[in-house]
């Protein structure tokens, strides 16, 4: 093969070495998502949110690494657009079930009319090599802002990661709208999706909107197999009270009878 062939050949291979020096997590694990809004009264007491402040919708979603809810910087797809500007999830709801058909998406899970004020909790399972999270959540009024994040990975060192994650989550534009609310215009250019900051003043950590923690979970436990350990615990139990402890009596019992003769010498 000719030195240049073989150059185009690395420089093509180059960008999946990540992928092929990964190895996927074995079996399957549960993670509880509790997403915080710092956006509330309870965090900014004294600059309240907008009127009807609310979230419409939360999608989650576990997945292969080839799958993206979104993207920064990219065009949204039309799912991922519904959700940012209408706070809608039929569309995207549809595409998780047939991407489940094809193994691309190991679970989900969507809410709606979410209040500001509430830690929302999802839960979800990650098995194999869909071992990533994506999250998106409209706020609503607002420019078809969402809060999300892409491609989260929860399989380390080829190992679920178990410690209790914070992580910071930010707000994005979809560019789908150049509405005014939350007192702030959308200068950007539809189908880009672009990190915002939020209004100066209202929250301490630069861009901080909300928190999701991340934790174990107990979806996708195999509750027959604890059921049927607790049933073959109580059957040891049971057998071993009722019928080898009465035996083992007894039979101390008769050992203990002095054996006689018919004289009645006793051996």
């Amino acid at each position: 093969m000719p030195l240049s062939a073989l150059l185009v050949l690395l420089l093509l291979l180059l960008p999946l070495l990540p992928h092929l020096a990964r190895a996927d997590c074995e079996g399957d694990q549960s993670y509880v998502l509790s997403l915080q809004m710092s956006f509330t009264k309870a965090v900014n007491p004294l600059i309240p949110p907008p009127e009807k402040a609310r979230i419409p919708v939360v999608v989650a979603v576990a997945h292969k690494p080839s799958y993206h809810l979104f993207e920064k910087a990219k065009k949204l797809t039309d799912q991922a657009a519904e959700v940012a500007s209408a706070g809608k999830a039929d569309d995207v709801k549809q595409q998780f079930k047939k991407l489940s058909d094809k193994g691309d998406v190991a679970s989900f899970q969507i809410l709606k009319d979410v209040p500001i004020d509430d830690l929302s909790q999802l839960e979800l399972r990650v098995k194999g090599s869909a071992s990533r999270i994506s999250l998106m959540a409209q706020l609503s009024p607002s420019p078809a802002w969402f809060i999300g994040i892409d491609s989260l990975d929860l399989c380390q060192q080829s190992k679920f990661i178990l410690e209790r994650s914070n992580i910071r989550v930010k707000n994005f534009n979809s560019g789908l709208d150049r509405s005014r609310e939350f007192d702030m215009s959308n200068p950007y250019n539809e189908g880009e999706t672009i990190p915002v900051e939020p209004l100066a003043g209202t929250i301490d950590n630069d861009d901080l909107l909300a928190v999701l923690s991340v934790e174990q979970g107990t979806l996708g436990v195999d509750w027959w197999k604890i059921l049927l350990g607790v049933l073959v615990a109580l059957a040891v139990i049971v057998v071993t009270t009722c019928v080898l402890i009465p035996l083992w009596r007894r039979r101390r019992k008769r050992a203990d009878i002095p054996l006689t003769t018919q004289q009645g010498t006793e051996w």
